[in-house]
């Protein structure tokens, strides 16, 4: 009796309201953030291809058909699709992040046209392509734009194709290069580029006269000569010392670095944002030890260029009179650095910028440095004084500390470190 008194209450109660379940999932942080972030451009160095702006643009085939290349520029997967009059073929290329657009020629008389849609997360592309109808007065040529190298290879050539067999061609004055026509084939030679930027020149291809006349823009972008500069040439080191040190490093086109002489590994090398990164040890030793970085860019072909970084940190040699040099600039130049050394039988001196040590026999030697920085002198051999009267005031300003006096043969310290 119990159980049907339950039963009824129950199905009371499921007739007289209706529970309704909800569920609510909280969005995944950065679920959507590809999309929501997508970036698109479409750009081509074709010249029938013209850009409105970054997304809107528009081709304009021949009549006798032809390719445009386009680069898709995106932080994400994206498809493309054609619509309008079936004349245009798309080739999409993943690895390049371009997509080919071509056509064959148009052997109807009248204007064909379709739409290009560039999808990539939210953003959209469009691109409008059209075609000549066929019978038009027109001038095509199998390339019409060049990418030369700065030095090198130098030379291009293409085929033009026209309704008008005595078409011609028309260049601006250009000082770099030569255009010259065989035929149907137009070859260019350039002079290189000694310049560190890259330089361009158009010039055009004509056919018909009068109202009838067309043209077709060809366009040569030239490389510009490679060029990379590090911020300094030396990076001296206190013997020692454990302090990261950064060298800048200013390039125009890619570039890379290669480590020799470190092949006990007393020297960290890091690339980093700006250029890369030196970690010394300290060096226990008394020889000095110099690591020497080749930095290089270009195209890496003919074009290049090189420099090298020096990174040079003495030890502590109980023989050797051992100084520390601030050098500095004094109105605007390097300042020379002297050596307090009178009495000169013969020396031999490290200066500690990685140049090769030098054998002298006269008393105050000089050193030209390249770069300003704190550099730590070593001085081996026979001298019999040490005296700063040589010294003009900023020299005398450079000496910043002695860290070993050596066994020099010294008799006289007079003046030694005076002003």
């Amino acid at each position: 009796m119990k159980k049907i008194i339950y039963s009824m209450l129950l199905a009371a109660s499921l007739c007289a309201c209706t529970k309704e379940t909800i569920n609510y999932q909280n969005p995944v942080l950065g679920e959507n953030e590809t999309e929501e972030n997508a970036t698109l451009a479409v750009a081509s160095r074709n010249t029938l291809f013209t850009s409105e702006d970054d997304v809107n643009a528009s081709i304009a085939f021949k009549s006798l058909g032809g390719k445009v290349i386009l680069d898709v520029n995106t932080n994400t997967d994206w498809t493309y699709e054609i619509s309008g009059e079936s004349f245009i073929k798309g080739e999409k290329d993943e690895e390049a992040n371009q997509l080919t657009l071509s056509c064959v020629q148009n052997k109807v008389e009248k204007t064909l046209s379709a739409t290009v849609t560039i999808k990539a997360g939210d953003k959209t592309a469009t691109v409008t392509a059209t075609q000549n109808a066929y019978g038009t007065v027109e001038i095509v040529a199998s390339e019409n734009n060049f990418h030369l190298a700065a030095k090198g290879e130098l030379t291009a050539s293409f085929e033009v194709t026209s309704t008008d067999p005595d078409w011609t061609f028309e260049t601006s004055s250009c000082e770099w290069m030569l255009v010259t026509k065989d035929g149907n084939t137009i070859n260019i030679s350039a002079y290189p580029n000694e310049e560190y930027t890259d330089r361009d020149v158009k010039f055009i291809l004509k056919a018909g006269v009068g109202d009838k006349a067309v043209t077709e823009t060809i366009d040569v972008l030239q490389d510009r000569a490679a060029l990379i500069e590090p911020s300094v040439s030396t990076v001296p080191v206190t013997p020692f010392s454990n302090e990261a040190k950064e060298v800048e490093v200013k390039a125009n086109f890619d570039w890379e670095y290669s480590v020799s002489g470190n092949e006990d590994g007393w020297l960290t090398v890091e690339r980093t944002d700006k250029g890369l990164k030196f970690t010394p040890t300290a060096n226990s030793g008394a020889a000095t030890r110099t690591v020497k970085i080749t930095i290089t860019t270009g195209d890496g072909k003919e074009n290049m260029d090189s420099k090298e970084i020096t990174i040079s940190q003495p030890g502590i040699d109980k023989d050797a009179l051992i100084i520390g040099f601030h050098v500095q600039k004094a109105k605007g130049e390097i300042v020379t650095s002297m050596l307090p050394v009178e009495g000169v039988t013969e020396i031999t001196v490290d200066w500690g910028d990685g140049t090769d040590a030098e054998k002298l026999t006269t008393d105050n030697p000089t050193h030209e440095y390249a770069d300003t920085g704190y550099f730590v002198v070593s001085v081996k051999g026979q001298t019999s004084g040490i005296s700063v009267n040589s010294l003009s005031y900023d020299q005398k300003d450079q000496i910043e500390q002695v860290y070993n006096w050596g066994r020099l043969g010294l008799t006289t310290m007079e003046y030694a470190f005076e002003g």
